[in-house]
């Protein structure tokens, strides 16, 4: 079992204090106070990275364009 802390995650696009609040909130889930920090197993931060991608993708995102100028019609 590996132990992440919140604050080894952030970054410039998820930072300390988004993080934390999805923690808070339960978004995170399997997050967990250990003392004063918040931390997630490696495993459990994989999982939630692979939803959250899942939700970002969308079936007209997902398709590939059939025609030469990248799916728009020609004129």
């Amino acid at each position: 079992m590996n132990l992440l802390t919140l604050k080894d995650l952030s970054s410039p696009a998820t930072p300390l204090s988004t993080l934390t609040k999805w923690a808070r909130n339960g978004k995170l889930t399997g997050s967990f106070k250990l003392g004063k920090k918040w931390v997630i197993q490696e495993e459990d931060w994989i999982a939630f990275i692979e939803k959250e991608r899942e939700a970002y993708i969308t079936p007209l995102s997902a398709q590939t364009p059939n025609n030469k100028l990248g799916g728009q019609d020609e004129f």
